[in-house]
């Protein structure tokens, strides 16, 4: 049954119980007797390594806030450090304390003797935790302060001797925390020196409480019955306390409760045991029993293949012409009904070819082979897996698809194209996704480099790889506002990783790099002998006729919007590459002081090419061509 709650007007018998009616009285308390004025009432002392004596006296130098403070002495040479003895005084007050909750405490701290190495005096201040049982579970320590060497949690040193000197600490109470305890400790190694010891004055803390402490209630414990008073008394946070209630005196106590406390039921050894080498060899750690295993996959309906997906709590892989898929959640499992099972590839549309590739678009699985792709919706449950498309779109290199946004990436014979495109119009040639690099694309294939890609999250972008050469999309918002880069490295580029937003990529000769914008030269030398490979940039356009096909035209010059140093160079013969102006260095926009860059030519057509130095960051906004059309007579 539920305590009642306390009214006023009541008359209440002796051994009545009572819970306040308002829990949110707030309670600030410092330690008692917090500045030793009436001497060591409300301390409770102890000593470590020897023997110790507090006791309550006025300071022999200037007084802090009153008239006595705590000092402690060693009675004889101990077996701390330096032949020291410890002392602890424990204040009365167990403050009720929350999980989390934070306490900043401090105390003055003033040492008496005579600078030298061989003195070891020291002073601090300390809280502890304990639980619900008053179980000491945790300290927290002020901060150190002193010469090296100081104890944790002291003040020491030869600068503080004859002043009062502050020391501050700060904890927070762990969990199962029900109370906090103020303390200070001191150490001493001059038994037989009258004139040396530590002295410890005003002790505070910024503690306050918020409501009652779980499980404390109020018992009636006056002789005889009486009545509550109009007002509720402010009730006392601490166990055994009492508070008069007109005619009723309430003394506060815990009730009887049940504490469950979690145990585990296994629990590892102290130090880690030598493991088994061969497959099903058991060890004993703790209580635990250790099965060595070789985490291979075993079911012999797993097909073993390359060509995998992950999709619907399940690995997809293609085998030949059906499309197997594991256990949801299990990929150790193959052959369960009802989880496990195929998908029947060939029974579909474009179902001829063995599957060549697995990839995910908008959540659905797509698998290709050489002559296109289906669709598939996939799910935890086989029974709401459904065929839902198929497109003559094939892909034949399986480490090339990737998801990017809501589109799928591929690589076919004809270069890097979408299925959100080349899908939709059943047609390899549509769009504009790959067109700028697929005379580059087309050539690597031929190389019989394998084809590999990678999603890069952070930078928003698609990379496939040939050797060292990568082909990079940058899409910055749609499909519209995209752009191709080539990035070619001093070596072959065999294997990499997503590092938060970073990408590692490691090369044939097991160096690991970091592609970052910062980094403004490749492999750039931090101290591990990188060679400081100068990063050019370079942008170059097709030959553009700039109006009617076939005549020429005068080329007065261009304006250029970029940051960086660049310099121009206009090709103006597409038979023969070599046909181009020099150099023309320019260093950011040339709107602004340059005006105008004169390149007086007169072609069909030109290319402009671009080169950014290395060492800086550069980019390319808008170039404007000032030319006039002359008609062929």
């Amino acid at each position: 049954m539920a305590t009642p709650i306390w009214t006023g007007g009541t008359l209440y018998q002796p051994g009545n119980l009572v819970r306040p009616s308002s829990t949110d009285q707030v309670t600030q308390q410092p330690p008692n007797n917090a500045s030793f004025d009436d001497g060591l009432t409300n301390w409770e002392e102890s000593f470590e390594f020897g023997t110790g004596q507090w006791d309550a006296v006025a300071s022999p130098y200037e007084p802090f806030d009153g008239p006595l403070t705590a000092r402690f002495k060693a009675l004889a040479s101990g077996t701390g450090p330096k032949n020291s003895v410890y002392g602890y005084l424990f204040n009365s007050f167990l403050a009720p304390v929350t999980p989390g909750q934070t306490i900043n405490f401090f105390c003055y701290i003033q040492r008496h003797t005579s600078p030298s190495s061989s003195t070891w005096e020291n002073a601090g201040c300390f809280v502890n935790w304990y639980n619900a049982s008053e179980e000491l579970i945790g300290t927290s320590k002020a901060t150190t302060q002193g010469v090296s060497g100081t104890p944790e949690g002291m003040v020491g040193g030869d600068d503080n001797h004859h002043i009062w000197v502050k020391q501050n600490g700060s904890g927070v109470a762990p969990a199962q925390a029900a109370f906090a305890q103020f303390g200070v400790v001191a150490t001493d190694n001059t038994a037989g020196d009258p004139n040396s010891a530590c002295y410890i004055d005003g002790c505070g803390w910024d503690y306050s409480f918020q409501g009652l402490p779980a499980g404390l209630v109020f018992r009636a414990v006056q002789p005889a019955s009486g009545f509550s008073g109009s007002q509720e008394p402010l009730w006392p946070i601490v166990a055994g306390e009492q508070v008069i209630d007109n005619e009723v005196i309430w003394e506060s106590v815990f009730a009887s409760r049940v504490v469950w406390e979690a145990r585990p039921i296994l629990k590892s050894g102290d130090t880690e045991p030598v493991w088994p080498i061969g497959v099903g060899g058991h060890v004993v750690d703790g209580t635990i029993s250790w099965e060595a295993t070789d985490g291979r996959v075993k079911d012999p309906n797993c097909p073993n293949t390359k060509v995998v997906a992950i999709a619907a709590s399940k690995i997809f892989a293609g085998d030949k012409d059906i499309v197997k898929y594991s256990a949801t959640t299990n990929p150790l499992d193959w052959t369960t009904r009802d989880d496990a099972g195929y998908l029947p590839f060939g029974l579909q549309l474009y179902g001829s070819q063995p599957v060549a590739a697995l990839g995910l678009y908008r959540s659905n699985l797509v698998a290709f082979n050489a002559k296109g792709y289906q669709m598939w919706q996939v799910d935890e449950d086989p029974t709401n897996m459904a065929f839902l498309d198929g497109s003559p779109v094939p892909c034949q290199y399986p480490k090339s698809v990737q998801p990017l946004a809501d589109d799928l990436i591929l690589l076919s014979a004809q270069g890097y194209r979408t299925i959100a495109i080349a899908g939709a119009s059943t047609n390899l040639q549509a769009g504009y996704f790959g067109k700028q690099i697929d005379p580059l694309v087309k050539d690597a294939i031929k190389t019989g480099a394998e084809p590999r890609s990678l999603f890069w999250p952070g930078a928003g972008q698609y990379w496939g790889f040939f050797d060292n050469v990568a082909y990079v999309l940058t899409r910055n918002g749609g499909p519209s506002d995209q752009s191709w880069s080539r990035y070619e490295f001093p070596e072959e580029i065999t294997d990499w990783t997503i590092d938060g937003t970073s990408l590692l990529i490691r090369t044939a000769s097991d160096y690991v790099w970091e592609v970052s914008e910062d980094a403004l030269l490749d492999d750039e030398d931090d101290g591990d002998g990188g060679d400081n490979i100068p990063f050019y940039g370079h942008i170059d356009w097709n030959y553009l006729d700039f109006g009617v096909l076939g005549y020429d035209k005068d080329m007065e010059g261009i304006d250029l919007v970029c940051t960086g140093e660049v310099a121009i160079s206009i090709g103006y013969n597409q038979k023969d590459d070599s046909q181009a102006t020099a150099d023309f260095l320019v260093d950011g926009d040339t709107l602004v002081g340059i005006g105008m860059v004169p390149f007086p030519l007169s072609a069909p057509s030109y290319q402009i090419r671009l080169t950014f130095s290395y060492g800086q960051f550069w980019e390319w906004n808008s170039l404007n061509v000032y030319l006039q059309e002359m008609p062929r007579t």
